[in-house]
């Protein structure tokens, strides 16, 4: 379901949006493809580009017509959400939309805020940015710890929490896909592709491009640090196992030649030193050995 928000200079954001003048803010959610085409006509914007929005696979880039300026973004998944959702913020004539398919409750929050001027279309363009940059950080920073945690405890880790890795692992792996492209992206903004810009704007832009760097930094370190830990785990898991086989086939000799004795003076046959105190001779070799494997597999670590 469509949810559309809008905000015209003072005005506090509203679910209504009488595109009358200027200026204007408009945000859609999901909105549904008659819906895109409708608000991409009013505001001035070029309608396949507004559509292509709605591409779930959208990749980050830069688009400039004679009437608006394109930044294609992903931004990162919510709390619940994996991955990157795709996020068009188009600057026109009219001023700003910016459309997604799915729910940002951070951009929305973002929105609820008021922290911008919807007068000022490049300084709004710049301030979502920054808003989505953060969000990534956020989300990155919540993984790191998580998987730091499992670094600390990585000698009682378990198949699922190496399922957990793996997870982190591509969702870090989808923030990288989006993040690297969205700098060159954001580079092309900032060398005026799209106009000239004040010089407020510009270190505002320039200050969201180091951001997007030191973001693609962070997301290889925790990427290292996770095949780390994961080559770790592999290493312990490998010793544990070593040492259970070591432990089995010691428990191995130390039953299977005693067997081998009772079994063979189990025969009903005429065996030698078969008389009447052959069991307690029997006994004492099954506990003489026992006693002798225990003490030279245990000086060999192997018990």
């Amino acid at each position: 379901m469509m949810q559309t928000y809008c905000k015209s200079g003072e005005e506090s954001l509203t679910l209504t949006c009488p595109i009358d003048h200027q200026d204007t803010w408009v945000y859609l959610e999901a909105p549904e493809t008659s819906e895109a085409r409708a608000i991409a006509k009013t505001l001035g914007a070029k309608e396949e580009l507004v559509l292509d929005a709605l591409d779930l696979y959208e990749a980050p880039r830069f688009e400039v017509d004679h009437h608006a300026t394109y930044i294609f973004l992903r931004y990162a998944g919510e709390s619940d959400e994996a991955g990157t959702w795709p996020l068009l913020v188009a600057v026109t004539k009219s001023g700003v939309l910016t459309i997604t398919p799915n729910e940002a409750r951070f951009l929305k929050a973002f929105a609820e805020s008021g922290d911008y001027d919807t007068a000022d279309p490049m300084h709004l363009l710049i301030k979502i940015l920054q808003t989505v940059t953060s969000h990534y950080r956020h989300s990155l920073i919540n993984i790191q710890r998580a998987v730091n945690r499992r670094k600390q405890l990585i000698g009682k880790m378990r198949s699922e929490h190496i399922i957990e890795l793996t997870d982190y692992e591509g969702t870090v792996n989808d923030f990288m896909d989006a993040l690297i492209p969205q700098g060159v992206a954001l580079g092309k903004l900032a060398h005026g592709k799209s106009g000239v810009l004040t010089a407020k704007n510009q270190d505002l832009l320039n200050d969201v491009i180091l951001a997007t760097a030191e973001l693609v930094e962070l997301g290889r370190s925790t990427l290292k640090t996770m095949e780390n830990t994961r080559e770790a785990y592999s290493v312990i898991a490998t010793h544990r196992l070593n040492n259970t086989m070591r432990f089995l086939t010691a428990l191995t000799i130390i039953v299977t030649v005693p067997n081998m004795v009772t079994g063979f003076y189990g025969m009903n046959l005429a065996l030698p030193f078969a008389g009447p105190g052959a069991a307690y001779g029997v006994l004492a070799f099954v506990v003489l050995f026992f006693i002798a494997a225990a003490i030279v597999l245990s000086r060999h670590k192997w018990l």
